[in-house]
Protein backbone atom coordinates (compact mmCIF):
# COMPACT_ATOMS: atom_id res chain seq x y z
CA UNK A 1 0.00 0.00 0.00
CA UNK A 2 1.19 3.57 -0.97
CA UNK A 3 1.55 6.36 1.92
CA UNK A 4 -0.77 8.54 1.42
CA UNK A 5 0.90 11.10 -0.56
CA UNK A 6 2.52 9.01 -2.62
CA UNK A 7 2.04 8.97 -6.33
CA UNK A 8 2.27 5.71 -8.34
CA UNK A 9 3.40 5.94 -11.85
CA UNK A 10 2.92 3.17 -14.36
CA UNK A 11 5.06 2.98 -17.52
CA UNK A 12 6.98 5.67 -18.71
CA UNK A 13 4.52 6.94 -21.86
CA UNK A 14 2.05 8.89 -19.30
CA UNK A 15 5.18 10.29 -17.55
CA UNK A 16 4.65 14.18 -16.75
CA UNK A 17 7.73 15.97 -17.87
CA UNK A 18 7.12 18.81 -14.88
CA UNK A 19 6.69 16.03 -12.23
CA UNK A 20 9.23 16.42 -9.30
CA UNK A 21 9.54 13.80 -6.46
CA UNK A 22 12.13 13.87 -4.13
CA UNK A 23 10.98 10.39 -3.13
CA UNK A 24 11.10 7.62 -5.97
CA UNK A 25 10.69 3.85 -4.87
CA UNK A 26 11.11 1.53 -8.22
CA UNK A 27 8.88 -1.72 -7.66
CA UNK A 28 8.24 -2.94 -10.84
CA UNK A 29 11.39 -4.00 -13.05
CA UNK A 30 11.49 -1.79 -16.18
CA UNK A 31 10.60 -3.12 -19.18
CA UNK A 32 14.27 -1.89 -20.87
CA UNK A 33 17.13 0.41 -19.51
CA UNK A 34 16.10 3.40 -21.32
CA UNK A 35 12.52 3.24 -20.21
CA UNK A 36 14.43 3.40 -16.81
CA UNK A 37 16.97 6.07 -17.82
CA UNK A 38 13.94 8.10 -19.15
CA UNK A 39 12.13 7.71 -15.77
CA UNK A 40 15.03 8.98 -13.53
CA UNK A 41 16.19 12.09 -15.81
CA UNK A 42 12.38 12.94 -15.75
CA UNK A 43 11.81 12.71 -12.32
CA UNK A 44 15.54 13.24 -10.96
CA UNK A 45 14.86 12.09 -7.51
CA UNK A 46 16.73 12.66 -3.93
CA UNK A 47 15.95 9.71 -2.47
CA UNK A 48 15.59 6.54 -4.58
CA UNK A 49 14.81 3.02 -3.16
CA UNK A 50 14.87 0.39 -5.93
CA UNK A 51 13.27 -2.97 -5.23
CA UNK A 52 12.71 -4.62 -9.22
CA UNK A 53 10.78 -6.92 -8.78
CA UNK A 54 11.21 -9.50 -11.63
CA UNK A 55 8.20 -9.30 -14.35
CA UNK A 56 9.37 -12.65 -16.03
CA UNK A 57 10.20 -15.77 -14.49
CA UNK A 58 13.64 -16.28 -15.45
CA UNK A 59 13.53 -19.75 -15.05
CA UNK A 60 11.49 -20.31 -18.11
CA UNK A 61 12.01 -17.05 -19.80
CA UNK A 62 10.61 -18.23 -23.43
CA UNK A 63 8.68 -20.89 -24.61
CA UNK A 64 10.56 -24.15 -25.80
CA UNK A 65 9.99 -25.65 -28.77
CA UNK A 66 7.82 -28.11 -27.64
CA UNK A 67 5.77 -25.44 -25.86
CA UNK A 68 5.36 -23.73 -29.23
CA UNK A 69 4.56 -27.01 -31.37
CA UNK A 70 1.82 -27.75 -28.42
CA UNK A 71 0.05 -24.60 -28.97
CA UNK A 72 0.52 -24.36 -32.74
CA UNK A 73 -1.18 -27.88 -32.95
CA UNK A 74 -4.13 -26.99 -30.38
CA UNK A 75 -5.02 -23.79 -32.17
CA UNK A 76 -5.43 -25.40 -35.64
CA UNK A 77 -7.22 -28.29 -34.42
CA UNK A 78 -9.50 -26.38 -32.82
CA UNK A 79 -12.04 -23.64 -33.40
CA UNK A 80 -13.15 -20.10 -31.39
CA UNK A 81 -11.28 -20.72 -28.24
CA UNK A 82 -12.42 -18.66 -25.38
CA UNK A 83 -9.48 -17.12 -24.24
CA UNK A 84 -11.28 -15.33 -21.55
CA UNK A 85 -13.09 -18.11 -19.83
CA UNK A 86 -10.69 -21.05 -21.24
CA UNK A 87 -6.90 -19.98 -20.74
CA UNK A 88 -6.23 -21.66 -17.43
CA UNK A 89 -7.71 -25.22 -18.46
CA UNK A 90 -6.13 -24.75 -21.94
CA UNK A 91 -2.78 -24.01 -19.79
CA UNK A 92 -3.65 -27.20 -18.16
CA UNK A 93 -4.41 -29.13 -20.82
CA UNK A 94 -1.13 -28.63 -22.88
CA UNK A 95 1.03 -28.62 -19.30
CA UNK A 96 2.17 -25.25 -20.08
CA UNK A 97 2.57 -22.24 -17.55
CA UNK A 98 -0.39 -19.72 -18.11
CA UNK A 99 2.19 -16.88 -19.10
CA UNK A 100 4.11 -19.02 -20.76
CA UNK A 101 0.91 -19.75 -23.05
CA UNK A 102 -0.26 -16.29 -22.97
CA UNK A 103 2.85 -15.41 -24.80
CA UNK A 104 3.07 -17.72 -27.00
CA UNK A 105 -0.64 -16.72 -28.37
CA UNK A 106 1.13 -13.48 -28.49
CA UNK A 107 3.60 -14.49 -30.50
CA UNK A 108 1.43 -16.43 -32.66
CA UNK A 109 -1.43 -13.52 -33.35
CA UNK A 110 1.81 -11.35 -34.11
CA UNK A 111 3.17 -14.21 -36.86
CA UNK A 112 -0.54 -14.56 -38.62
CA UNK A 113 -0.66 -18.30 -36.60
CA UNK A 114 -4.00 -16.85 -34.89
CA UNK A 115 -6.58 -14.98 -34.90
CA UNK A 116 -8.66 -13.51 -32.35
CA UNK A 117 -11.78 -11.43 -32.37
CA UNK A 118 -13.93 -10.92 -29.66
CA UNK A 119 -11.59 -12.57 -26.99
CA UNK A 120 -11.65 -16.09 -29.23
CA UNK A 121 -8.96 -17.53 -30.87
CA UNK A 122 -9.13 -19.22 -33.81
CA UNK A 123 -6.04 -20.98 -35.23
CA UNK A 124 -4.95 -20.58 -38.80
CA UNK A 125 -2.87 -23.35 -40.74
CA UNK A 126 -0.16 -22.00 -42.87
CA UNK A 127 2.55 -23.02 -44.67
CA UNK A 128 4.97 -19.98 -44.03
CA UNK A 129 7.53 -20.38 -41.96
CA UNK A 130 8.02 -17.47 -39.69
CA UNK A 131 10.75 -16.25 -37.90
CA UNK A 132 8.86 -15.81 -33.79
CA UNK A 133 12.17 -14.21 -32.75
CA UNK A 134 11.77 -11.28 -35.38
CA UNK A 135 8.05 -10.44 -34.23
CA UNK A 136 7.57 -7.28 -31.80
CA UNK A 137 6.53 -9.56 -28.74
CA UNK A 138 9.81 -11.94 -29.11
CA UNK A 139 12.32 -8.56 -29.39
CA UNK A 140 10.74 -6.89 -26.07
CA UNK A 141 10.68 -10.21 -24.08
CA UNK A 142 14.73 -10.28 -24.77
CA UNK A 143 15.08 -6.55 -24.12
CA UNK A 144 12.56 -7.13 -20.75
CA UNK A 145 15.22 -10.45 -19.78
CA UNK A 146 18.09 -8.45 -20.40
CA UNK A 147 17.01 -5.59 -18.32
CA UNK A 148 15.91 -7.60 -15.48
CA UNK A 149 19.36 -9.87 -15.52
CA UNK A 150 21.55 -6.50 -15.45
CA UNK A 151 19.09 -4.79 -12.72
CA UNK A 152 18.71 -7.72 -10.30
CA UNK A 153 22.49 -9.69 -11.02
CA UNK A 154 24.34 -6.05 -10.30
CA UNK A 155 26.57 -5.46 -7.84
CA UNK A 156 24.87 -2.65 -5.52
CA UNK A 157 27.87 -0.40 -5.93
CA UNK A 158 28.00 -0.88 -9.95
CA UNK A 159 24.29 -0.71 -9.86
CA UNK A 160 24.32 2.65 -7.86
CA UNK A 161 27.44 4.30 -10.34
CA UNK A 162 24.65 3.13 -13.15
CA UNK A 163 21.64 5.27 -11.55
CA UNK A 164 24.16 8.17 -10.59
CA UNK A 165 25.52 8.40 -14.43
CA UNK A 166 22.01 8.22 -15.61
CA UNK A 167 20.89 11.12 -13.21
CA UNK A 168 23.78 13.50 -14.19
CA UNK A 169 23.98 12.94 -18.06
Amino acid sequence: MLPKKARAIVGTQRLDQTLNQNHLVLVDCPDSLAELEKLLKAIQPQLLDLIFLPSIDLRRPLPSRKDLAKVYRFAVSHQQINLKNDLMKLAEYLQINKETLIFTIQLFFEAGFVKIKNGLMTGNLSQKKVDLTQTASYRSRIRQIKTQKILNDSKTADLKKWIIQFLID
